[in-house]
């Protein structure tokens, strides 16, 4: 790094601000846009291509006094994973629920369920609005239920 530091091109340089990250770049890229020949390959990173990436201590030791984090990426991955995990989690267990009760002929216990609003609804279903159809509405935080009777058949 000397060498490049020493060049007569980086002379006016100062290089503890560039260290301290207070100097500002002759050039900052458009955002967006990436000077790369292909800019699919850059930030596309299937599981597959990376699965097998062990970082050995000498991969540690390079990395250590590196001064930059960007975690924005890795903060949204995260919450994606956790929320679809969650949901698939959730969902699994409502619908060991639902089975138990329609098993047992017992309806949902609103108290118990997460249902937000229920009531009849009607819905438009003919070519020119002369044609309606009255559905049994539940709202959950996740989704709408259209029952054609309460209690009656699946929900669509």
């Amino acid at each position: 790094a000397e060498e490049v530091k020493d060049h007569g091109y980086f002379k006016d340089i100062d290089w503890k601000q560039v260290a301290l990250q207070k100097l500002t770049p002759p050039l900052i890229p458009p955002r967006g846009e990436v000077n790369a020949a292909d800019a699919f390959d850059i930030g596309n990173f299937d599981e597959d291509d990376t699965k097998g990436i062990k970082l050995t201590e000498a991969d540690q030791e390079l990395y250590k006094n590196f001064p930059i984090v960007i975690s924005e990426r890795w903060q949204q991955e995260i919450a994606e994973t956790v929320f679809d995990t969650v949901n698939q989690e959730t969902d699994k267990i409502e619908q060991k629920r639902r089975a138990k009760f329609k098993q047992n002929n017992i309806y949902d216990d609103e108290k118990t369920s997460d249902l937000i609003l229920q009531g009849q609804l009607k819905k438009n279903a003919g070519t020119f609005g002369f044609s309606w159809q009255i559905r049994y509405a539940k709202l959950y935080p996740n989704r709408l239920e259209l029952h054609y009777e309460k209690g009656d058949k699946d929900p669509e």
